[in-house]
């Protein structure tokens, strides 16, 4: 936990700074930190809903850094979102491809023409990279491992459309903690079957993982 009253450092990057092939859904990120937080501190990463931007969950933010976090809403391509999208559309796996080719780039389904420098994945490597190397002291670099997200030493959360992202990574990779804000329920069909993705159980974080449902 950080020291309270401490101040907190803000950044506001925008992700076309650090990425000059990205020309949409260009709000700026948010990183945020407790100034006297230790330097091996675990990073959280926050996705917020369809339409959200990171400015606009800075409660929560601050609330994380003051626990001693290092904090980044991530502004992604929230749109249209996986629940306007697979409900009507029978294939049972269809959020699952929409959700992964958002997050990691891989071009699973032609349902999204988000292109792979705009994932989620991509635009925080890309992030991350830039930080270190504008704020060596600060040790961005330390979320990475060998260029690649290190999601062992990351925190995922999000709401409503980036809380089901958040669910998705941590079902795939081991994460540091899940803190889930009213998502996920992807499904499909008439009868509104929660997606397999869903169903599937918590997966590699399953000792992680929190729910809260507003």
């Amino acid at each position: 936990t950080a020291r309270a009253g401490a101040p907190l450092v803000t950044y506001r990057i925008a992700p076309s700074v650090v990425d000059s092939r990205v020309h949409r859904f260009d709000e700026p990120h948010v990183i945020m930190f407790d100034s006297t937080a230790r330097a091996d501190a675990p990073l959280l990463l926050f996705l917020p809903g369809t339409g959200g931007r990171p400015q606009n969950a800075t409660d929560f933010q601050v609330a994380a850094a003051r626990q001693g976090y290092r904090v980044i809403g991530l502004e992604y391509v929230d749109t249209p979102a996986v629940q306007q999208i697979c409900p009507r559309n029978p294939d049972p796996d269809c959020a699952e491809k929409v959700r992964r080719k958002r997050i990691y780039g891989d071009d699973v389904t032609s349902l999204i023409h988000d292109r792979a420098e705009e994932s989620i994945a991509a635009r925080l490597t890309k992030l991350l990279l830039a930080l270190d190397r504008d704020h060596p002291g600060q040790r961005w670099s330390q979320y990475l491992a060998d260029g690649k997200l290190a999601w062992a030493r990351i925190a995922v959360s999000g709401l409503s459309q980036g809380a089901g992202m958040a669910a998705y990574i941590a079902q795939r990779t081991p994460v540091a903690r899940v803190v889930l804000f009213s998502s996920p329920w992807d499904n499909y069909g008439a009868r509104h079957t929660l997606s397999p993705w869903v169903t599937r159980g918590p997966g590699a974080s399953h000792a992680a993982i929190g729910i809260h449902a507003a």
